[in-house]
């Protein structure tokens, strides 16, 4: 693994970890950081405003935008 990719495994590794493992995240191919839920939503979770998938463009902006569905 070259350093690129170690250090994109370590961010992904770290919000993963910040958030008690409850959201799976990854860099695509496009450049874009993404986030999903790993538990089910409900009905009243979506009714709510909450997002299964999340994308951002750094990976702090997706944090906040974890947070802001943690909050949910």
């Amino acid at each position: 693994m070259d350093d690129t990719q170690a250090s994109i495994t370590s961010t992904a590794e770290a919000l993963e970890n910040t958030f008690g493992g409850r959201w799976g995240v990854w860099l695509s191919d496009t450049g874009r950081w993404w986030a999903s839920r790993r538990d089910s939503l409900s009905a009243a979770d979506l009714t709510a405003g909450a997002m299964p998938f999340l994308r951002a463009d750094t990976p702090e902006e997706l944090a906040e935008r974890v947070e802001e569905q943690e909050t949910l």
